[in-house]
Formats: C-alpha cells, sequence, structure tokens
C-alpha cells in the first residue's frame, strides 16, 4: 500500500509586517529578529540539509568581487537614508525608502544564487544596470512626484563609485574577509526580510499631521534600520564583527 504523504510545507515570512500597538518597537524588532532566526534555523536550514549534507560546508555562489561589494554598498546607504528619513520625518524620503526598499528586495537572491547565465530570472541584479537609479525605481518616484534633491540622493545610493570606502576596505577586495556561509546566508536573509518589512507604503504624500499608524511605521523602520545598519560592513569584515555584541543590541534583557 503507498504512504500518503502530505503537501509539501512552505516557509513563512519571518517578519510580522502588523505594527505593533502596545509592544515596545526595541520588543517588536528583537521578535522578528528572533522569528528570522527561528524560521532559518528550523525550517530553511533543514530544507538545505535536506538537499546537502552539510550546507554550511558548501561554497557561496557569489558574484564577482566587484558586483558583490557595490550591491553590498548600496545596502548600507539606503540603510543609512532610511534611518535618516525616519528621523527626519520627511513625508518624500519616507515614501522614497518603501520604493527603495521594493527595488532591493530580490538582491538578497542574486547574491546567494548568482549565475548569469539563468533562465529562471525574470528580474535581473541591480549590478547589471552599472549604476545609476533602476528604470522601475524611477518611474516611481516621478509618479510620486520625487523632488529633485531626492533623485541626486538614490543617484549617490546607486552609484558605482567608493563602494570600497564604503565598507571600510582600505586596499579594495584585497581587504575582504567574508563572513562564512552560514552566516553569510543568515544575515543576507536578514537583509531581505527588512526589505519586505518596509517596502508597503504606510505614509501619505501630503498631511499635516502623522497618523497613528504611520508613526508606528516611523518608528519601526527608525528601528530596523539602526540594527541592520553594521550588517553589510560586518560582512566582509567579519573577524572584526562582534556577533554577540549584535544579538545584546536585538534582544532586550528578558530577566
Amino acid at each position: 500500500m503507498t504512504k500518503r504523504t502530505g503537501p509539501p510545507q512552505t516557509v513563512q515570512p519571518a517578519f510580522d509586517v502588523q505594527m505593533p500597538k502596545r509592544a515596545g518597537l526595541r520588543t517588536h524588532c528583537a521578535r522578528l529578529y528572533f522569528r528570522i532566526w527561528w524560521t532559518y534555523t528550523n525550517r530553511i536550514a533543514p530544507s538545505w540539509k535536506y538537499r546537502n549534507e552539510n550546507p554550511e560546508l558548501r561554497p557561496l555562489q557569489l558574484p564577482p568581487a566587484e558586483n558583490l561589494l557595490w550591491t553590498l554598498a548600496v545596502f548600507s546607504r539606503t540603510l543609512r537614508f532610511i534611518r535618516t528619513a525616519a528621523k527626519t520625518r520627511d513625508r518624500n524620503a519616507l515614501r522614497l525608502s518603501s520604493r527603495l526598499a521594493y527595488a532591493l528586495h530580490n538582491e538578497p537572491s542574486h547574491l546567494l544564487q548568482y549565475d548569469p547565465n539563468a533562465h529562471w530570472r525574470f528580474i535581473p541584479p541591480l549590478h547589471e544596470t552599472r549604476g545609476g537609479i533602476p528604470a522601475e525605481l524611477r518611474d516611481h518616484m516621478t509618479e510620486d512626484n520625487t523632488p529633485a534633491n531626492l533623485f541626486s540622493v538614490c543617484e549617490q545610493i546607486f552609484s558605482m563609485e567608493d563602494a570600497e570606502i564604503e565598507l571600510r576596505l582600505t586596499t579594495g577586495a584585497a581587504d575582504i574577509d567574508l563572513a562564512p556561509p552560514l552566516q553569510f546566508r543568515l544575515y543576507i536573509y536578514m537583509l531581505y526580510q527588512a526589505c519586505l518589512a518596509i517596502r508597503p507604503i504606510r505614509v501619505q504624500q501630503s498631511g499635516e499631521k502623522f497618523t497613528d499608524g504611520e508613526e508606528r511605521y516611523i518608528r519601526l523602520i527608525m528601528n530596523i534600520s539602526h540594527l541592520l545598519q553594521p550588517i553589510p560592513a560586518a560582512l566582509v569584515h567579519w573577524k572584526q564583527f562582534d556577533e554577540q555584541a549584535f544579538h545584546r543590541e536585538t534582544h532586550p534583557d528578558w530577566s
């Protein structure tokens, strides 16, 4: 008799996009971080282990060093811009933050599964545009009547220049101290989940005051961008990265 098997399990998203109403924002971000860790440890890593006995030892399929550094630099600049937008509470900058998160949410997959000849990629990696604002993002910014100064900021975010300076690599690619494969996948996955949490536009284009929902969204993206700001540079300075300190920063004292 044939044994019946159930439907394949699917990975549940680690981020809960609903804004917290009572819990503190720091506690909420800690829960998001825990869900990312739990989902990766209990869902994604076992699935990889099923396909490969030692996924943590499997070499990463990374793009060339120039493309890798540029993509990480774009993430670093974007997180800094989002944090600044949340601090200044500029409506146009907050809406652009959502647009940037939407434009970047596919990049983690391209970093982990780089294959220039893959025919399954419906959206090419951003580095294939060779810098400059991606066409789709530029169209969204035009629809939103984004001010000219933010177009200039976006040009700087996606610039191909000074990626090594952004990541504090004094001698270029020769100075790279890459994170181990398992940790690299985990932290890239965190950047992906951050994009999913930030990309829904929850700020109106105009208004004298922010609504309660907008206020919660602003505080959420400020916390996420603050916590993840060190990650792009840490992935290429692994021995200098203090994981325990990062863990303490993202986990409140439950005692």
